[in-house]
């Protein structure tokens, strides 16, 4: 019984220590994209360029793929199981006023097309997240081929 005496209030001080010392987990954003229900080999390219881009987000943010723009928004918006998404200018421009705020845009230009895309999150996500959806949107433009990949999302027309 001595022992247990003096040995609970060192190992109750010990784990107080580790509790205190030990990091908070980082909760992942999730950042939602979308494409089309393509078949055959449009639909393989589109699960490679979302894993593309899930890879080139980093480990701060995880991307959720959907095959409808509307189930996307939905998730975004209605639901809040996304905290945000790469969307169009359009579609950003047809959502009600205050419903999602624009973290980023990039204008994609090339010969043949022109496209503009948003990192649109949700209005009361927290701004810890918004820093994460930022700096991982920053390590993918200045990743060796996150800019071509943003560029194939952007101008597949249906993607978004």
């Amino acid at each position: 019984m001595k022992f247990f005496n003096k040995a609970l209030p060192a190992l109750l001080l010990s784990c107080l220590l580790l509790l205190i010392l030990a990091p908070p987990a980082c909760a992942r954003a999730l950042l939602g994209v979308s494409f089309s229900q393509g078949t055959g080999q449009a639909s393989v390219q589109n699960r490679d360029l979302a894993k593309q881009i899930d890879r080139a987000f980093g480990d701060k943010v995880a991307v959720h793929s959907y095959s409808s723009k509307t189930t996307l928004l939905s998730m975004l918006m209605k639901f809040n199981k996304l905290d945000a998404a790469l969307i169009s200018q359009e579609t950003y421009d047809q959502q009600p006023k205050g419903s999602l705020i624009a973290l980023a845009t990039l204008q994609i230009s090339n010969e043949s097309e022109q496209a503009q895309i948003v990192l649109a999150a949700r209005v009361n996500l927290s701004s810890s997240l918004r820093e994460q959806l930022v700096q991982g949107y920053q390590e993918l433009l200045l990743s060796t081929n996150g800019l071509d990949f943003l560029e194939q999302y952007a101008t597949s027309t249906e993607a978004l």
